[in-house]
């Protein structure tokens, strides 16, 4: 079975290096964590922590991302998180 590709081009997936910097850090243990507060100075002289996106933030290209659906769940087979709920749901 071919998997469906999506295809993007570099100016629509601008944040795409730091939405993976994102998810790359959520997985790490705290200790190995950084905290950055001034973003701004610490990309300019830094970068954002890994060689391959600072690459992308540098020259810019057009991506390809495939995705695998491994499970369907309809809104009604899950236990919804709080976030997700109405007031009412919530009550």
């Amino acid at each position: 079975m071919k998997l469906p590709v999506s295809k993007y081009i570099k100016h629509l997936v601008t944040a795409y290096p730091f939405v993976s910097k994102t998810l790359r850090e959520a997985v790490k243990p705290q200790s190995e964590k950084r905290n950055h507060h001034c973003y701004g100075v610490t990309l300019q002289n830094k970068g954002i922590g890994y060689t391959d996106l600072n690459e992308l933030i540098k020259h810019p290209q057009d991506l390809e991302f495939t995705i695998e659906l491994v499970k369907v769940i309809l809104p009604d087979e899950y236990e919804k998180e709080s976030w997700q709920m109405t007031e009412d749901e919530k009550a």
